[in-house]
C-alpha cells in the first residue's frame, strides 16, 4: 500500500514488482516534473482503471493506455480519499477511482470502539475545544470571531495551543473545526471516536476560503494538464474544473469552489453540526442532544467502516491474483539504514546518501527523484532491524525546534507560510532579508540559524510600533478585542500612546532579539481609516524610540509616506525612510546630508498593486483610491531621490510573496539607476538599512571578512537585468560559502 505522492508510488512499482494499492490523498501531480508528466499520467490511468473498481463514467469506459499491458493494470489500483481527489483524477485521466474515506484506517487504538466513557456535562456547563485556532487569523473577521467566541459563555470554548493527546480531547463535549483542506485527518479521527463536531457551514467556509486556501483546490500548471487523448472538451463542460483559484472570494466562487467544498466529507458525513456565526456555535452547544448525536455517529462510523472493509476485501484478491506469496510485514517503521530525515531532502547529495545507505543494507534498492530518495527492501532485509517512529532521532531533532517552542503554538501557520516564501527567496538568489514587522520573526530566525529551514539570513524588526488608531492598528477590530490579541502577541503591530508606552514596546521587541525597530510615522494605504499623508506618533515618541533603540545598537526604520511624517522621522534620527512617497527635494537632500540615512522606495508594491487599469479583487475601493494617488507620488519621489544621489536600498514590501527583489532592482533601473547601481542597492548598499550601531551585516560584497553569500547566473545581469527575476537563470546560490542551489548541467559557473 503506497500512501505517498503518486510519482513516488510510480517509481516504486517496477522496483518492488509487487501488487500495489495507491491511496491518493495528495495532489496527483505533487512532486512531478513537466518532462515526466505524460508517462506519469499514463501510469495512473492504468492503475486507476482496475476493472470493476472505478465508478462508471457517464461518457463511457476509459480507454486503456497502449503502453500499459493488462498485467500491470491488474496488479495496481488507485483509491482516492474523497470525491474531490476522485474528480481531479477523473478530469486528468478520464477514469473515476473509488473514493474511500480514511475513516476505515482507524481500526486500532484508544478510540477504536467509540469515544471513551465521559459523562456529558449539563447543557450550560458544556465545554468545547477549537482546533487549530491559528488558522482563524488568516481571515479579516477571524480574530474577532475567535475573541467573541472566547468571551461568550457558558457554554465554554477553549482554544488548542499545543498538541492534544486523545485522552485530553476526550474530556471535551465537542470540537470546533474550520477545515483547512479537503481531507483533514483530525476530522476523520474525531468522527470515528464519536466526538460531536461543529464545522463551519459551506457558506461560511466559502467566505473563509481566500484566507485558509485549500491546497487541494489550488490549480497549478501541472495539475491542469491532461492525459493523452483527453482534449479540453472531453468531459461535460457544464461541470466546473475540480480546482479553484482562491486569492479572492469572487474568484473562488467564479471557479466553483462552493460546490467542491460541498463535495468534501465535512458536508457529506451525517451528524456533523454546522455553524455560520458565534451565536450558532453557542446555540449548537446549548441545544443539541449530544448523547443521541454520539450514538448516531458511532452507528454511522461502523457502517462506513464496514463498507470500506468490504471494498478492500473485494479489491485485494484482484491485486494478489497470480502472486506467488503474500507476506505481512511487521509493524514498526523502516529498516534502520533506510531512513533520511526531512532536512536531508533539501540537500543536493540526497541520492548519493541513499546509495551509501543501501550498500550497507542487505536487500535494499534505491529510487531517487527530484533530489529526494526512497528505500525499497526485499525479503532479505532483516525484520528485526526495524526501528519505531519514536526512535527516529532525526525527526525528534526536527520537532525540538517547532515554531511553538519559539512562539505560542497557536501561531504556527504563518511560520509555515513564511518558510515557503523564504525558501523561494533563497532560490531566487536572495541570501539576506530584513523582515519589517510581525510576531513571528524570532521563531523563523531560530529555525533559520539552526539549519532547520532553507532560508536567507533572517533579520527582523519584531512588531511595528504605532499609535492607537494608526497604521499598525487593526482598525476594524473592536479596541478591546485588539488589546486581547495584543496581549497574546498575535498581531502585526504594537500600539503605544505616550513616551512610556512607546519605550515599553521598544523593549518588548528587544526582548524578542529584534535586529531593527520599526515605527509608523504616517498612515498607510491598506489601513481603513487613516490617510498616507497623516502624521502619526509625536516627535517626542519617535525621539524616545530612536534613543532607546540606539542604546541597544539598533537602527530604526520609519514607515513614512506623507511629508510631515517624513520630516519627523528625519528630525528625530531614524536610519531608514520606507516608502517616502510625498518626499520633498529638500528632505531628500537632508537624508543624504545625514550620512547614515538611507531611503527604501518600495517601488514593487506600488507598481504591482496600483499600476493597472482595474482594481485587484484583493483591494477595496478605499484602498484602490489611496493607492492610485500614492503611486504617482512614490514614483516621482524615487526619481527625485536618484537625481539627488540619495543612498537607496532595495526593498519590496512583499506584495506577492517576498522573492521579488529582482523586480525591485529592475524598477530602480527603469526609473533612473544604471544596472550596476540598481544591483548595488540590493547587495553592497543594502546592509546600510540595518544601521550604524553595529548590527549592519557584513554582506553584499566579495571581500575578505564578509559573509560568502554569492549567486551565479547563466547570463550577464548587467546586459540582461531582468534575469534577476527569472528563477531558472539563477543557477547557483551559496550562503555562507555553502552551496544551497546548483544545477548539474551548469557546472561551468
Amino acid at each position: 500500500i503506497c500512501t505517498g505522492p503518486f510519482v513516488l508510488c510510480d517509481m516504486l512499482m517496477p522496483r518492488l514488482l509487487k501488487p500495489m494499492l495507491v491511496y491518493l490523498g495528495l495532489a496527483l501531480t505533487y512532486l512531478a516534473t513537466a518532462a515526466g508528466l505524460p508517462s506519469l499520467l499514463r501510469s495512473v490511468r492504468s492503475a486507476a482503471a482496475l476493472p470493476g473498481f472505478h465508478r462508471a463514467d457517464p461518457a463511457g469506459p476509459a480507454e486503456q493506455s497502449d503502453s500499459a499491458p493488462l498485467a500491470s493494470v491488474r496488479r495496481s489500483a488507485v483509491v482516492a480519499t474523497d470525491l474531490l481527489r476522485a474528480a481531479q483524477l477523473h478530469h486528468t485521466v478520464g477514469v473515476w477511482p473509488a473514493a474511500v474515506p480514511p475513516l476505515s484506517l482507524y481500526l486500532h487504538g484508544p478510540g477504536s470502539r467509540g469515544r471513551m466513557a465521559e459523562p456529558l456535562r449539563p447543557r450550560h456547563e458544556r465545554r468545547a475545544v477549537a482546533l487549530r485556532p491559528e488558522l482563524w487569523g488568516r481571515a479579516s473577521f477571524g480574530p474577532a470571531f475567535r475573541a467573541l467566541l472566547r468571551r461568550l459563555g457558558p457554554p465554554t470554548v477553549d482554544f488548542q495551543d499545543n498538541f492534544m493527546p486523545y485522552e485530553e480531547l476526550a474530556g471535551y463535549d465537542a470540537a470546533v473545526l474550520v477545515p483547512w483542506d479537503n481531507d483533514v485527518m483530525s476530522f476523520y479521527e474525531l468522527y470515528h471516536t464519536s466526538m460531536p463536531l461543529l464545522v463551519t457551514s459551506q457558506r461560511l467556509l466559502a467566505k473563509w476560503l481566500p484566507a485558509v486556501r485549500w491546497g487541494s483546490l489550488e490549480p497549478t500548471a501541472l495539475s491542469l494538464e491532461r492525459a493523452d487523448g483527453l482534449e479540453a472538451g472531453a468531459t461535460n463542460e457544464s461541470v466546473p474544473l475540480p480546482w479553484a483559484r482562491q486569492s479572492s472570494l469572487s474568484m473562488a466562487l467564479e471557479d466553483g469552489s462552493y460546490g467542491w467544498i460541498g463535495a468534501s466529507d465535512y458536508y457529506r458525513f451525517p451528524h456533523v453540526l454546522l455553524f455560520e456565526s458565534v451565536a450558532g456555535v453557542v446555540a449548537a452547544l446549548l441545544n443539541a442532544d449530544l448523547a443521541a448525536l454520539q450514538a448516531s455517529m458511532r452507528s454511522d462510523s461502523e457502517r462506513i467502516r464496514s463498507s470500506s472493509l468490504d471494498f478492500y476485501r473485494s479489491l485485494l484478491p484482484q491485486l494478489l491474483q497470480g502472486s506467488e506469496e503474500w507476506e505481512q510485514v511487521a509493524r514498526g517503521g523502516t529498516c534502520r539504514e533506510g531512513f533520511l530525515a526531512q532536512e536531508d531532502f533539501r540537500t543536493s547529495d540526497a541520492a548519493p546518501r541513499c546509495r551509501f545507505f543501501c550498500e550497507e543494507t542487505p536487500g535494499c534498492a534505491v529510487v531517487a527523484f527530484n533530489g529526494l530518495c526512497c528505500m525499497a527492501y526485499d525479503s532479505s532485509c532483516d525484520i528485526g532491524d526495524m526501528r519505531r517512529d519514536g526512535e527516529r532521532a532525526a525527526y525528534a531533532a526536527w520537532r525540538q525546534i517547532q515554531p511553538q517552542r519559539a512562539v505560542r503554538t497557536g501561531q504556527s501557520w504563518p511560520c509555515r507560510s513564511l518558510v515557503e516564501e523564504l525558501e523561494e527567496s533563497l532560490m531566487m538568489g536572495i541570501t539576506s532579508v530584513r523582515e519589517m514587522g510581525g510576531p513571528y520573526g524570532q521563531a523563523i530566525r531560530t529555525l533559520e540559524r539552526a539549519g532547520r529551514i532553507a532560508a536567507p539570513n533572517f533579520h527582523y524588526a519584531g512588531r511595528a510600533i504605532g499609535m492607537t488608531g494608526g497604521h499598525s492598528d487593526e482598525q476594524l477590530v473592536p479596541v478591546g478585542v485588539y488589546r486581547h490579541m495584543d496581549s497574546e502577541r498575535t498581531v502585526f503591530g504594537a500600539l503605544c500612546d505616550g513616551v512610556p508606552e512607546c519605550l515599553k514596546r521598544v523593549r518588548e521587541n528587544l526582548r524578542m532579539q529584534a535586529d531593527v525597530v520599526k515605527v509608523m510615522t504616517t498612515g498607510g494605504v491598506l489601513s481603513e481609516f487613516d490617510q498616507p499623508t497623516d502624521a502619526q506618533l509625536s516627535p517626542e515618541e519617535i525621539r524616545a524610540v530612536v534613543q532607546d533603540a540606539r542604546q541597544a545598537g539598533r537602527a530604526v526604520a520609519a514607515h513614512a509616506h506623507g511629508t510631515a511624517g517624513i520630516q519627523s522621522a528625519i528630525d528625530n534620527g531614524v536610519t531608514s525612510v520606507e516608502h517616502g512617497s510625498f518626499m520633498t527635494r529638500e528632505q531628500a537632500r537632508q537624508i543624504k546630508a545625514r550620512g547614515y540615512m538611507v531611503y527604501t522606495p518600495t517601488l514593487t508594491i506600488h507598481q504591482l498593486l496600483f499600476n493597472g487599469t482595474s482594481r485587484p479583487p484583493s483591494l477595496d475601493d478605499n484602498q484602490w483610491r489611496k493607492g492610485r494617488r500614492v503611486l504617482e507620488h512614490n514614483t516621482r519621489s524615487a526619481v527625485m531621490a536618484m537625481q539627488e544621489r540619495v543612498p537607496i536600498v532595495a526593498g519590496t514590501d512583499c506584495p506577492r510573496g517576498c522573492a521579488l527583489v529582482g523586480t525591485e532592482v529592475n524598477l530602480l533601473h527603469m526609473f533612473g539607476m544604471t544596472p550596476l547601481e540598481a544591483i548595488r542597492a540590493a547587495t553592497g548598499d543594502a546592509p546600510r538599512c540595518m544601521g550604524q550601531y553595529g548590527m549592519m551585516p557584513r554582506s553584499g560584497r566579495l571581500a575578505a571578512g564578509y559573509e560568502a553569500d554569492v549567486i551565479a547566473l547563466d547570463v550577464n545581469p548587467l546586459a540582461r537585468l531582468e534575469a534577476l527575476t527569472e528563477r531558472e537563470r539563477i543557477t547557483h546560490v551559496w550562503k555562507a560559502g555553502r552551496l544551497v542551489k546548483g544545477r548539474a548541467q551548469a557546472r561551468r559557473a
